[in-house]
């Protein structure tokens, strides 16, 4: 399986026929999905359908929503990625995603695939800006953005009447977060 990214603990991978089942328990799993979308749980038809949908974007765009897997187990926990979005629509903007299993929160994964994710963006593709949308209630999450360096645009209402919280990263912008090393930096979009 090709890894789109890898960190120490964790790896981002491409979804493949045999990652159904794992896939469908996140995604039929409410504590998982509560803030994705419009907080649905999806059956398994759905989620076959979101692998393909998914599968195809990498394929258009060479970058997409990915498998995270925790290296050690060999386990999916979630999954992360970047995606051309309503929120980040020019061809060099994107939206950042990533939702973990609740076995793998507390752990420091957001921000280690988030940084893994930037550093990808900057250095392999020409995307100059990264948006970040999360619902008012996802702390943990506003903290990872806030920790990376994004800057809060502030709250809007999505098309399904949804209150939101942006964020966006430029490329040349300053990181003053500890960890991301990168000279220039400014990235995604996200949903915990």
């Amino acid at each position: 399986m090709l890894q789109y990214v890898r960190t120490q603990r964790l790896s981002l991978q491409r979804w493949n026929d045999g990652d159904l089942d794992t896939f469908h328990a996140l995604t039929s799993n409410h504590l998982v999905v509560r803030w994705v979308d419009d907080g649905r749980t999806l059956n398994r038809e759905e989620t076959a359908h979101r692998i393909n949908t998914v599968n195809v974007d990498i394929d258009r765009w060479g970058f997409g929503i990915h498998a995270v897997v925790e290296n050690n187990s060999n386990t999916i926990i979630g999954w992360a990625g970047l995606i051309h979005s309503p929120h980040a629509q020019a061809h060099d903007e994107a939206e950042v995603l990533f939702v973990f299993s609740p076995s793998s929160w507390g752990k420091g994964y957001a921000s280690e695939i988030l940084n893994a994710m930037v550093e990808w963006a900057w250095t392999q593709t020409s995307l100059q800006r990264i948006v970040a949308t999360i619902y008012p209630e996802n702390l943990a999450s506003q903290q990872v953005m806030h920790k990376y360096g994004f800057h809060r645009l502030g709250n809007f209402v999505d098309a399904k009447g949804l209150l939101e919280v942006h964020f966006d990263l430029h490329r040349h912008s300053r990181h003053t977060g500890k960890k991301h090393h990168t000279k220039t930096n400014h990235l995604l979009a996200l949903l915990d």
